[in-house]
């Protein structure tokens, strides 16, 4: 099931009660999603596309480099101009 919830209003906002997730503005209401849930992020200009291990996405209007300053260091890292990637998915790992 693909979910696009586009739209999303508000940057993500990070709390100190918070800290195995995001909470993401949708609509009226803020839904936690955890971090070993997040597969990658894909940058798209003023946008940002979550991809889930349930294979959803929702699109969240923020720059990767705002994103990229609320999330832990220890797996989601950026690998490239436009991507952040959840290492605890990655397999392999060829080239530079």
């Amino acid at each position: 099931m693909k979910t696009d919830l586009s739209g999303a209003s508000a940057p993500l906002r990070v709390s100190p009660l918070v800290a195995d997730g995001l909470l993401i503005r949708q609509d009226e209401y803020y839904k936690k999603y955890f971090y070993a849930e997040i597969l990658w992020i894909e940058a798209s200009g003023n946008y940002c596309y979550f991809h889930f291990k349930d294979k959803s996405r929702i699109t969240v209007a923020c720059r990767l480099g705002s994103v990229e300053r609320q999330l832990p260091d220890a797996y989601l890292v950026r690998v490239h101009r436009g991507f952040i990637l959840n290492l605890r998915y990655v397999d392999t790992w060829a080239g530079n």
